[in-house]
């Protein structure tokens, strides 16, 4: 009996430690109502706050009073719901305590293998958080497990008893309440010591420690002093005081009244310490009567887990729903987040590639426009340069008396015209690649028939519909229209009333370019197959052109080329 009553001092100890002495009287002196009323406001307030710690200490607190209700289901299901906010923060002792509690529930439930099961996982996680307060705690409930006494659970059916077992647990819990400096649970221990020893030695002890410890329990814990009481009368109705057990049995039922008249638990045991006090008293119709409501809280609670199975299955498929849901939203979440981040990951990228690229693009630019720069010069150097040679060419002409030689000279600064005129428009047009023909033409064409001194005389007629070519094809095509112009000159104009020179440049869409130089003369020399130095040009501008030529006459000489 001694054990029992030292297993429920530490079962109620957690509550009491934390609180002063005044304190713990006015706790035990309320009602089941007020204490689970105030633990249900705490769970709001705790819920409001959004803090996980006071949430799982919310739980517990249901949880124990849910286990004095006798509704261990509901107890289990309380220290569940705490077990999942606390394991996500680590070992600690009040993870630990709520195992412990989940072990009390399954030995009244009479379920062993859950009961060590949670013991070892309680004691694993104390030693984890090295909480000797939690070691002490589970180390006196084995103690008491393994003790040979009368229990109140009435477990003995599926537990065997073990007092040596009893009394090494109970010797670890002696020790980790010295080191705590728990004077009572350490005095405890000092009284069930000595008990446990002379029962592992095969010595009985008659003595009920109850009367030992009477006082201190009424001060500490009503709860537990109501159970010592109960315990303690059906020890002196099992051994003939059945005026002292009736005594202790008045007294208790006083203190039920006043402070566990909501209790089906005690109410349990009360009836099942009176019904055996009527049975030793040989009243077997109260003791029948006190069986019945016995057996009338028994069936209660046997409808109350019923129910309790029902609703923590429904909890339990509830807070498996929410935890998919959760779960699903958490996932999506990520989704979420990892898109965003690939986006702004894209986002980014994309702008610094945009801003490398607009860069690159005005440092181009730049480069273009100094290349274009550079290149303007160079045409304008090159056509001043031309100028000058043709300049001297002029003075070397003048000096000459052989008339070839003079034409010859003057030939040359006719085809140097030609590209200074084409060099000029290079950097005059600003296009530093490309030749409008509608404007080179005419230029050069006036350039000649200068040479010839027929500006003014030869009618002409130049069309080139807008067409601009490269620079090194328009070098070509200058050189070769000076020719056939200098040809026309030469040998139709002479004499003619009323000379007109035609010039068509020519492209329609898919097919090639077609120059066409026409005049209204007389017949030229034999070109195609002429061996001067103009006839050789000709076909050599053709054949870089990769074009075909060919003349004819009608009403005038004609010149066709096509590229």
């Amino acid at each position: 009996m001694r054990t029992l009553v030292i297993f429920f001092i530490i079962l109620f100890s957690e509550t009491l430690c934390a609180q002063a002495p005044s304190s713990e009287k006015h706790h035990s002196e309320r009602t089941f109502s007020e204490r689970e009323k105030d633990a249900r406001a705490f769970l709001d307030s705790a819920q409001r706050a959004n803090d996980p710690v006071e949430i799982a200490e919310a739980w517990y607190r249901l949880a124990k009073l849910e286990n004095n209700k006798m509704n261990f289901l509901e107890s289990n299901s309380n220290l569940l719901r705490a077990i999942r906010i606390l394991e996500k923060r680590g070992p600690s002792y009040e993870l630990g305590r709520n195992y412990y509690w989940l072990a009390i529930n399954a030995r009244k439930m009479k379920n062993k293998k859950s009961m060590f099961k949670n013991i070892e996982k309680a004691l694993s996680i104390h030693y984890a958080s090295n909480s000797d307060k939690g070691k002490a705690m589970i180390y006196g409930f084995l103690s008491n497990l393994y003790e040979d006494h009368l229990p109140l659970y009435n477990d003995r059916d599926i537990f065997q008893t073990d007092n040596k077992k009893a009394l090494f647990f109970a010797n670890l819990s002696y020790q980790y309440a010295l080191k705590l400096h728990d004077k009572r649970m350490a005095n405890d221990m000092q009284i069930l010591i000595p008990r446990l020893s002379k029962k592992a030695n095969g010595m009985k002890n008659q003595q009920h420690p109850m009367e030992l410890d009477l006082e201190i329990l009424k001060i500490e814990n009503k709860d537990a002093h109501i159970l010592y009481s109960l315990d303690y009368s059906r020890y002196l109705a099992q051994n003939g005081e059945l005026e002292k057990s009736f005594k202790v049995l008045d007294t208790t039922r006083k203190l039920i009244e006043q402070f566990m008249p909501e209790s089906r638990s005690i109410q349990e045991f009360y009836e099942m310490a009176v019904a055996d006090y009527y049975t030793r008293s040989g009243d077997l119709r109260k003791a029948m009567e006190h069986l019945t409501k016995y057996n009338e809280y028994r069936i209660q609670g046997l409808l109350e887990d019923r129910d309790g199975a029902i609703s923590e299955l429904m909890i339990s498929y509830e807070s498996e729903k929410k935890e998919a849901v959760l779960k699903m939203r958490e996932q999506s979440l990520k989704n979420i987040r990892m898109l965003l981040l690939v986006s702004s990951a894209s986002l980014l990228l994309t702008l610094g590639l945009c801003i490398f690229l607009f860069r690159l693009y005005k440092k181009n630019r730049s480069i273009g426009r100094k290349n274009a720069l550079l290149l303007q010069e160079q045409n304008h150097r090159v056509k001043n340069n031309l100028q000058v040679v043709s300049s001297l060419l002029n003075l070397q002409a003048n000096m000459l008396d052989n008339p070839k030689a003079r034409q010859a000279i003057e030939e040359a600064q006719l085809r140097i015209s030609a590209m200074v005129h084409l060099h000029r428009q290079l950097y005059e047009n600003g296009q530093v690649d490309r030749i409008d023909m509608d404007r080179f033409i005419p230029d050069l064409t006036e350039s000649v028939l200068d040479s010839f001194d027929l500006v003014g005389h030869v009618t002409l007629v130049s069309e080139a519909g807008g067409i601009l070519l490269p620079a090194d094809t328009a070098t070509l095509m200058g050189l070769l229209i000076n020719e056939l112009i200098t040809n026309s000159c030469k040998y139709a104009f002479r004499g003619h009333p009323d000379p007109r020179l035609t010039i068509r440049l020519s492209n329609e869409p898919g097919k090639p370019f077609q120059l066409s130089v026409k005049d209204n003369g007389r017949q030229h020399p034999d070109l195609d197959h002429g061996a001067s130095f103009g006839s050789r040009l000709i076909r050599m501008m053709v054949t870089q052109l990769d074009g075909t030529s060919k003349y004819t006459y009608h009403n005038g000489l004609e010149f066709l080329l096509t590229f």
